[in-house]
């Protein structure tokens, strides 16, 4: 009897935690302990959720195809199919998956279907380029594997599953374990992020920052940890780290551009921050396209938990390594930090930050100073709901979607953000509603935008003081104004008083069906005042100008198209 009920217990136990589990859907990360990821394997495969083998405190999923797995061996990430079906769009169509292959250059297969109808289905692949190192492969499913479906926008995707080292049969590769992670629907439709070369600085917002570990590092992207307005390099060499472990400063492809080696100038300087004093930091330069073809150097920290810039000589190479070789192209760079030592040597995990990777020996410039420019879009001649959230996506934060909400202005149907912005930078963007639910539609004729590849968005280049964008209608380049504007109703706008101490008083002259917006500068062109007169009979507007200092300032007025400049003292 007693066992009996111990036997009842547990099967209200399990089956407790199972129905407190959730469905599994995108993002899967694995990491969650209320999903439930429910590998289906078929054709041969093997499948478990285990330790990633890099990072000791990450989950993955573990696929063993084995050795005698059919060519199309697979496993499908939760058997029932996805929580929401895969929101493909037009626009939209990628997915991207981290995965650590045992070799390069086989193909991964991807497949979504409907979860109730295997008959509907699109299919894709992508290669893999690193042997036993993570990356990230992008499966674009606009572009269907050979022989299988297209894409149909009006089917309903709710089931995905990955085949790694697609047509070959086990009986020819004998068996493989790989691992995958991270697998995300890709919600940014903005252009592809600049490949990143010297000098690095982690700080442009528009430069894609990938980097490949190897050997049991783990790198990352981070807040300077001394200066949070700083983005740096973080390296973890792990506790069970190789002596060799280390990290590549790009993807497998290597740099934009090749490092400049040429007699005479054969030094690159970076600033480095480590947990410890005297250990050694090997930076290697290669040929991406052939690894025999690199230099090595090394060089000593000499601070503790501080930064500190070292240089590397590599026309004095590491002992037992080639000599530098001007004949050869080098665009792939590594560092190595604590060289030679294993993470078992060294007791354990060490932290180690790197920033201004910059060629020659001069030293790094400082971090890019930041501009606050704000962001202005009428919605008055579109239709927004009450429940939508407007959006601001651009290069600057990486086409996030929703990571920048605009407020709406009371009374208007105006919309404004402000960004900090590196400063003497070209910026592209557009507005958008909610997380790219509707997104503008710019002509490639308009006289603000530019188009790159089969993206057109608004350009902005930014200057070294804080600034407004002028406000503008959605899917324009000019502001939402009604018919009927002339030049003397501008003209009729008027200031006073001149020179003015506390109060500065605007009329219009006249009532008017359009916005009226004012802008204050100083004689440096900074903006220090920034108004909106709303569509109203006031035909007058108060600025407090008490907190401005005595001088010569600009104001412009504009309504619509039209726009009055006028000069004022302060006293």
């Amino acid at each position: 009897m007693t066992k009996k009920i111990s036997t009842l217990l547990l099967s209200i136990i399990f089956y407790a935690y199972s129905y407190a589990q959730v469905a599994v859907n995108l993002p899967i990360n694995f990491d969650s302990t209320n999903v439930n990821y429910n590998l289906g394997d078929f054709g041969g495969n093997a499948s478990a959720i285990v330790t990633d083998p890099v990072v000791s405190s990450n989950k993955v999923a573990q696929i063993t195809k084995s050795n005698t797995a059919e060519t199309w061996a697979g496993t499908t990430l939760g058997t029932s199919g996805l929580a929401t079906a895969i929101p493909f769009t037009a626009s939209l169509t990628k997915i991207t998956m981290r995965v650590y292959s045992p070799d390069a250059n086989i193909p991964v297969r991807m497949k979504v279907e409907d979860a109730t109808n295997g008959a509907i289905s699109v299919e894709t692949e992508a290669r893999t380029t690193l042997s036993n190192a993570w990356e990230t492969l992008e499966f674009n499913f606009a572009n269907q594997a050979g022989g299988t479906a297209a894409l149909d926008l009006s089917k309903t995707y709710k089931k995905l599953s990955v085949f790694f080292n697609f047509n070959v049969a086990g009986s020819a590769a004998g068996t493989k374990v790989y691992y995958c992670d991270d697998v995300k629907f890709v919600t940014t439709s903005g252009p592809v992020l600049a490949k990143i070369k010297l000098p690095i600085n982690f700080d442009s917002t528009n430069v894609d920052y990938t980097m490949v570990d190897f050997g049991g590092n783990a790198s990352s992207v981070v807040a300077d940890p001394n200066n949070a307005a700083n983005k740096v390099g973080k390296v973890i060499k792990g506790a069970t780290a190789e002596l060799w472990a280390g990290t590549t400063l790009s993807t497998s492809s290597g740099l934009a551009n090749a490092i400049p080696f040429v007699a005479g100038s054969t030094k690159l300087s970076v600033r480095v921050y480590s947990p410890d004093t005297g250990i050694m930091v090997r930076l290697k330069a290669e040929d991406p396209t052939d690894p025999t073809k690199s230099v090595e150097t090394e060089a000593k920290t000499k601070v503790k938990n501080g930064w500190d810039v070292l240089v590397f000589d590599f026309a004095n190479q590491a002992s037992g390594t080639a000599a530098i070789n001007f004949g050869y192209t080098y665009k792939m760079l590594s560092i190595f930090f604590n060289f030679g030592v294993t993470g078992v040597q060294a007791g354990g995990a060490k932290t180690y930050y790197f920033d201004n990777v910059v060629f020659g020996a001069g030293g790094p410039p400082p971090p890019p100073a930041k501009v606050n420019v704000k962001f202005k879009v009428d919605m008055k001649n579109t239709s927004v709901k009450t429940t939508d959230t407007l959006t601001l996506n651009g290069t600057f934060n990486g086409w996030c979607g929703v990571c920048t909400p605009m407020t709406l202005i009371a009374g208007t149907k105006i919309y404004e953000a402000t960004v900090a912005l590196d400063t003497a930078t070209e910026y592209e963007f557009k507005y958008v509603i909610g997380n790219w639910t509707v997104q503008e539609t710019l002509a490639v004729a308009l006289p603000c935008v530019k188009t790159t590849g089969a993206f057109t968005n608004r350009l902005y280049k930014s200057g070294s003081k804080n600034d407004s964008l002028p406000l503008v209608c959605w899917n324009t380049c000019s502001t939402c104004f009604n018919s009927g504007i002339n030049k003397e109703e501008v003209n009729a706008i008027q200031i006073y008083p001149n020179p003015a101490k506390e109060v500065l008083h605007i009329n219009i002259g006249q009532a008017t069906s359009n916005d009226v917006f004012v802008h204050i500068y100083n004689v440096l062109g900074e903006l220090v005042m920034d108004r909106t007169l709303v569509q109203s009979n006031n035909n007058e507007m108060d600025f407090d100008i008490r907190a401005l200092k005595p001088g010569i300032y600009i104001v412009k007025c504009q309504i619509g198209s039209l726009e009055k400049t006028m000069k004022l003292q302060i006293d």
